[in-house]
Parts: C-alpha cells; structure tokens; sequence
C-alpha cells in the first residue's frame, strides 16, 4: 500500500504515455493554460491579500477571503473564461487552495515561510498544468479532474 503511494506521488510517466492520456481525455494546450492562469491568478490573489493567521483562524474568514478572490478573478475576466466559472471548479480550487495554503500557515510561519510556500504551490501549477512535461500520475489526475468538471459547451 505504501509503495503504491509513493509511485502514485513520485513515479515519473513517460511523455508517450501522458501525451496519450491527453489525447484521450481531449486536454489542449490552450485549455490547459487557461486552467494554470486561474489557478495562478486566485494564487497569487490569495497569497497578495491574506490578512494573517490571527484573521484566517475560522474557516468563515477563509471562506469569504477565498471568495473574493475567485470573483476579481472572474470580475477581471468575464468572457475569456467564464466557462471556468462552475460551483465545481469554485470547489476544486477552495478545497486545493484550503489544503495548500489556507491550512498550512499558522502562527509559526515567517514571511520567509510564506514565500517559499507560495513558490512551492506555484511549482505545482506549473507541473499539473504545463502539457510538455514529465508528470507523476498524481499531477495527471488534478489535470484531469480540472478537466472533467469544465462545460466547454
């Protein structure tokens, strides 16, 4: 069981075979980068305008924060990719933004530590959406679940 986890976090697929998964799953270049500038953009709006642990504790305060900047995003770029704009993705990127960030800091931290964190899950971004990239099947899955909950109607 562990050593299953451990080639789902850290074995590398060969491009041949991820290039297949996305063929399969019909995953473009283009849309690949519209999900990465979402997940970029409601990053970086995150990581610019947290108020601090001691304002973060409750998950209400975490909630509307989350918010807001999931509606600038949306405010900011209303046409280009209101197809993103879906209760599931809203919760895709909270759940991933709560696990990552959110929850992560707490009063320990530095400004440091929250500079590394922020270009730790900036790699992530990079790594699960960047297409012509040797990726883990953990990465394949977040992509692919991105994916699955996009309406490209």
């Amino acid at each position: 069981m562990i050593n299953d986890i451990e080639g789902y976090l850290s074995k590398r697929l060969d491009i041949k075979t991820i290039r297949l998964i996305y063929s399969t799953n019909n995953i473009t270049p283009e849309q690949s980068d519209k999900y990465k500038h979402l997940f970029e953009y409601v990053l970086f709006k995150i990581n610019e305008t947290y108020l601090g642990y001691d304002i973060m504790v409750n998950d209400e305060n975490k909630i509307k924060h989350f918010n807001w900047c999931w509606n600038n995003f949306f405010n900011i770029h209303k046409n280009t990719y209101k197809f993103l704009n879906t209760e599931k993705i809203k919760n895709i990127l909270y759940s991933y933004f709560l696990t990552s960030y959110y929850n992560t800091i707490d009063e320990k931290y530095s400004f440091k530590d929250e500079r590394e964190l922020y270009q730790t899950i900036l790699k992530n971004i990079h790594i699960t959406f960047t297409l012509n990239t040797y990726k883990t099947k953990y990465y394949i899955d977040e992509l692919l679940n991105i994916h699955e909950s996009v309406n490209f109607g």
